[in-house]
């Protein structure tokens, strides 16, 4: 009878601990970067090579990808925060001297690889989950804090595949590994005019 007591008293210690340390996993897990880039301008730039940045393509226009940094409006992104799921809407074209009076949000498309992985893209704003990304912080460099972009809809993150860096790699999004192909700077370069900003 003891030896019965003393495993049911281990077997309820042992659950115990294991959901407070499982508890407190999942909260660090799910720690982000909060509103500190609401209505900024940033470049999301690689972690691999900074160069490197997310690009709204011009050749075609539902394609994310990835770019050597020129500075142009398609390399640089409106930030806005949606504090009631801890996420952003990540657009560009409506930073001058953007020539477009539209523009496009980053998303997780229904397009994919041959693997089945969801492409990043552009499209128009809708209010769905494919363009909200929480922002996971995951270290720091001289140009800003590194994060991994995770989109709400596919709950995976944003990868650029392969670990190919060029002109025009493709992003996707990705089951997280923490790997550096799936990391990215948040450089901020100014405040948004909210008023040069069509509304959502």
């Amino acid at each position: 009878m003891k030896v019965l007591k003393k495993g049911i008293v281990g077997l309820l210690l042992s659950l115990f601990v294991g959901t407070i340390i499982g508890a407190g996993t999942a909260s660090a897990s799910e720690k982000t970067v909060g509103g500190i880039y609401d209505r900024k301008i940033v470049t999301i730039q690689s972690v691999i090579d900074p160069w490197y940045v997310v690009d709204w393509s011009q050749t075609n226009l539902d394609e994310a990808v990835l770019f050597h940094n020129n500075g142009v409006w398609n390399q640089k992104w409106w930030m806005w925060y949606n504090p009631e799921n801890d996420t952003y809407d990540i657009a560009t074209g409506f930073i001058p001297p953007s020539p477009n009076k539209v523009g496009s949000w980053l998303q997780a498309t229904d397009k994919t690889d041959a693997n089945g992985n969801p492409f990043v893209g552009g499209d128009m704003y809708n209010p769905h989950e494919s363009l909200f990304w929480k922002l996971i912080p995951v270290g720091s460099h001289p140009n800003g804090t590194v994060v991994m972009l995770k989109n709400l809809h596919t709950n995976t993150v944003m990868d650029i595949a392969d670990s190919q860096i060029y002109n025009g790699s493709r992003l996707i999004t990705y089951p997280q590994h923490g790997g550096r192909n799936q990391q990215f700077i948040i450089h901020v370069e100014g405040d948004s005019n909210s008023s040069a900003l069509i509304n959502r």
